[in-house]
């Protein structure tokens, strides 16, 4: 981790876009269904706090 990437940028990140990612989860599993992925591998590529990442494993990916 950064010098400068410490636990005050981490909470900024958190507090300031994780409902962003929240919100915008939903909307990544309709995607999937739509195009009859209903199951399978997602990848969490760790940009952000990581709160929408269990959105999917409710979805039972």
């Amino acid at each position: 981790m950064k010098d400068w990437y410490k636990e005050d940028l981490a909470y900024i990140h958190d507090a300031g876009h994780s409902n962003y990612a929240l919100k915008s989860a939903p909307g990544i599993l309709d995607i999937l269904a739509q195009n009859n992925i209903r199951e399978g591998l997602v990848v969490d590529l760790g940009c952000g706090s990581g709160r929408s990442a269990l959105e999917p494993t409710k979805a039972h990916y």
